[in-house]
């Protein structure tokens, strides 16, 4: 690919033999065509190695190896490559409806593509609630938009969310590694506490996953994650910090508290 992406898709795959063919040929199937795939192997020990290997002639993929390292140390391989104006992260098990990109992509064109550095998708997922509001949010009403994205879950999750690529990179804003589900709430909440403008996108498209391997490989990175609960909140404490009094003060508050029902869940 010459052309420089619309949007770079990170996956992190560890042991998704089961998952992740279906996966890329979800990816590999959009309507919207100018997106690169930055796939880390993250220390496999299955045969996803051999069935990423069969997906690296198209020129859309990249396959990177991240030995046994982690989930976030697996994004941050991503990103370090990644060459999109935007980036996605999908998981192993997540596949696609065609339009995925596409809903991304026809609301950019609706609003000044500079003006928006955050794009957070209303798709159908059982985990999170629909969000009410849509449109290009700025200024005072990001705190009141981020408080509806924390009650309906939303702020904990990546797969619905483009980040300008910029952004990051001004900020050299990378996972935590050494946690993993908490981290992309940590995450999200560094991001949210730099954005001017963000949009909340008209239409949907569903996103599934396999529930049952999901749910397995989620209670793994559960037990992970007691390991790494005083680090998280150290971080969230920080980002309060710097934000005190600031406007977004009252919706980081709020999200610490997603953040809490998060890790009360393991």
């Amino acid at each position: 690919m010459n052309e420089k992406p619309l949007f770079s898709i990170i996956i992190s795959v560890y042991n998704a033999k089961k998952t992740i063919k279906r996966t890329l040929l979800s990816v590999l199937n959009q309507t919207y065509r100018n997106y690169e795939v930055l796939v880390v192997n993250d220390g496999s020990t299955d045969s996803s190695a051999k069935i990423l290997a069969s997906f690296t002639h198209h020129p859309q993929v990249r396959v990177m190896n991240n030995p046994s390292a982690s989930i976030s140390a697996a994004r941050n391989c991503g990103l370090e490559q990644a060459r999109g104006e935007y980036v996605l992260f999908l998981e192993a098990d997540d596949c696609l409806q065609d339009n995925f990109l596409m809903i991304f992509k026809n609301n950019l064109e609706v609003w000044p593509a500079e003006s928006v550095d955050l794009m957070v998708g209303n798709f159908t997922d059982y985990r999170i609630g629909h969000i009410s509001k849509a449109g290009l949010f700025s200024n005072e009403d990001i705190p009141y938009i981020l408080g509806e994205l924390e009650m309906s879950d939303n702020i904990v999750y990546l797969h619905n969310k483009c980040y300008r690529r910029q952004i990051l990179s001004d900020l050299n804003l990378r996972f935590m590694e050494g946690v993993s589900m908490s981290g992309a709430l940590l995450f999200n909440l560094k991001f949210f506490s730099s954005v001017s403008h963000f949009l909340i996108a008209t239409g949907s498209a569903d996103r599934d996953e396999n529930a049952a391997d999901s749910l397995i490989r989620r209670k793994a990175l559960l037990r992970k994650e007691k390991v790494g609960k005083p680090f998280p909140m150290a971080l969230c404490d920080s980002v309060l910090y710097k934000n005190h009094g600031n406007v977004l003060d009252y919706s980081f508050k709020a999200s610490v508290n997603a953040f809490w029902r998060w890790i009360v869940r393991s």
